[in-house]
């Protein structure tokens, strides 16, 4: 015995990017690699943007320490205000450690500074990595 049964009207699935009519699979969502790709970038943009800008930021703040760390010395000292004007951003950094007093130590990367009054002593910390 055969049925026949009448198909079921086809439901036009709409690309989630540009609105065009998919063709192919049942669970596809995007018409194309190009659409799908847009799609993922309008989601994580503001997001990627944030950590791209934050990240500039600390790269610009261990070049700055590299730069004001003579070569072949262990630390310098300086006036705050003369990091500041170098374009330094006290406001970022990637970690914070205590010296044995108790006194913050801020790092960007493996440069660091600590505040002593109205000044701050620079230095590169030295870490021997595992093997």
């Amino acid at each position: 015995m055969l049925f026949h049964l009448k198909p079921k009207a086809m439901e036009q699935k709409l690309c989630f990017d540009c609105g065009a009519v998919i063709k192919g699979r049942r669970d596809k969502k995007f018409c194309d690699d190009f659409c799908r790709n847009a799609h993922y970038n309008k989601q994580h943009c503001d997001e990627v943007l944030l950590i791209r800008n934050i990240h500039n930021i600390l790269r610009k703040n261990r070049r700055i320490l590299e730069s004001l760390l003579p070569q072949r010395q262990q630390k310098t000292r300086l006036l705050l205000q003369k990091l500041i004007d170098t374009g330094f951003s006290i406001k970022y950094h990637t970690h914070i450690e205590l010296n044995r007093l108790g006194s913050p130590r801020y790092f960007c990367y493996e440069y660091g500074y600590q505040k002593v009054g109205e000044e701050v002593i620079i230095f590169k910390k030295e870490e021997k990595l595992a093997a």
